[in-house]
């Protein structure tokens, strides 16, 4: 059998993979930072213990299973945004700062934040 020999692209096939491969890169460009599931668990961690909630408290305070908590904790775990904005608020630091887009735990003035600190 004789080894396959590619044909060569024409002139509009190789438009189109040229301008696919422009349009992969510059979406790469403005992608997203990957999410360091590591620094979410250490965060998540530190701010529960500093709280001095167990991970059932902050399951049921931030409306999250309690299993997402231990996986979290332990890198083993992926989070969705909803709960992810829930254990934020929960919390009382920005879902930024658990993310680790920023050192700045504060999160914004709101009336979720203000009842987490005066414990309302």
């Amino acid at each position: 059998m004789r080894p396959q020999v590619p044909r060569p692209l024409s002139p509009v096939a190789a438009d189109r993979i040229e301008g696919l491969r422009v349009v992969a890169a510059r979406d790469l460009m403005h992608a997203p930072r990957p999410i360091d599931i590591t620094l979410l668990g250490q965060r998540v961690l530190v701010r529960r213990r500093t709280l001095k909630l167990s991970q059932k408290a902050l399951a049921e305070r931030g409306g999250v299973p309690s299993q997402v908590i231990s996986e979290l904790e332990r890198d083993h775990q992926d989070i969705y945004s909803a709960q992810l904005a829930r254990l934020a608020k929960t919390l009382g630091v920005s879902a930024d700062y658990l993310l680790g887009f920023t050192d700045e735990r504060a999160m914004s003035k709101s009336k979720g934040a203000e009842e987490q600190t005066h414990g309302r």
